[in-house]
């Protein structure tokens, strides 16, 4: 049953589970009450990415790590804006945060900004634990990943919504 359920959800937001495109995913959860484990249906960034440029309304989005030695500054106000400037060929050290960008064809724009510390409190809140209460999935596996996730997540709560979006 959980499998059908999962499956009409990736019907309805027009998103392949699996797959080369990496849009979607069924992910299975434990559920303690019935002692099982389910199905559930877990968009990929990718996903989320199709969805918002299927508004016709985001002319651009650009999600990104940033590292220790990199330029980087986030203003928000009347002359907000990102400044990322990498040293492409240099030593640019660990990462430091993540930002999501996103321009609307109207020419308006949108931010998101998250240091490492607020990512790991995000997979300590979020992320599925095993019965002794460490993280397991893609948290361990793709921290990164996770975090360019979240943080478009941020970002996308103030773009302009597709029915699809909405629902995921």
């Amino acid at each position: 049953v959980s499998v059908l359920g999962a499956m009409m959800l990736s019907a309805q937001t027009g998103l392949e589970p699996g797959g080369p495109l990496g849009q979607a995913f069924l992910i299975p959860r434990w559920n303690s009450r019935e002692k099982c484990n389910e199905a559930q249906f877990q968009i990929g960034y990718k996903g989320l990415y199709e969805l918002a440029m299927r508004t016709g309304k985001v002319a651009k989005i650009e999600v990104s790590e940033v590292r220790e030695h990199d330029h980087f500054e986030a203003r928000r106000g009347t002359n907000g804006g990102l400044d990322h400037r990498p040293d492409w060929f240099g030593d640019r050290g660990a990462i430091v945060g993540w930002y999501a960008f996103v321009r609307l064809t109207d020419g308006s724009e949108q931010f998101a900004v998250m240091n490492v510390a607020q990512a790991e409190a995000h997979r300590d809140a979020y992320a599925p634990k095993k019965r002794d209460g460490n993280v397991y999935g893609p948290w361990v596996d793709n921290f990164s990943e996770m975090a360019e996730k979240t943080v478009f997540i941020k970002a996308a709560k103030w773009v302009p919504k597709s029915k699809e979006l909405t629902s995921a």
